[in-house]
């Protein structure tokens, strides 16, 4: 039986990333004044949903092409007033600059 430990390893290995592009992004979110969230309901997730006074950001971290909204989709389904976004390699560096600019300025 492997350990967990290996499990876990072998799991993150599959697409480390992804994996610490979402780290980084919740790293900076927190740091910013509001709060920071997670949803999940059955299998659709959103990474972060960040509230700032009267905004409500639903936010998906993508590391690679595919960059599949199905998570965005069934929250905004669920709270229609969340703006959505999402953060990929190539807008990270503005993201992280200027977080809270980068989402009053990209979210849809």
């Amino acid at each position: 039986m492997a350990s967990p430990l290996r499990q876990c390893r072998r799991c993150a290995g599959k697409r480390p990333q992804l994996v610490v592009g979402t780290l980084a992004a919740g790293a900076e979110l927190v740091q910013q004044p509001g709060q920071v969230f997670y949803w999940r309901e059955r299998n659709d997730e959103v990474d972060f949903v960040y509230e700032y006074r009267d905004a409500l950001y639903a936010i998906e971290v993508k590391s690679g092409r595919k960059k599949s909204a199905k998570g965005l989709e069934a929250f905004s389904a669920k709270v229609p007033e969340a703006l959505r976004v999402i953060i990929t390699p190539d807008n990270f560096a503005q993201f992280s600059s200027n977080p809270r600019g980068f989402l009053q300025q990209v979210a849809v």
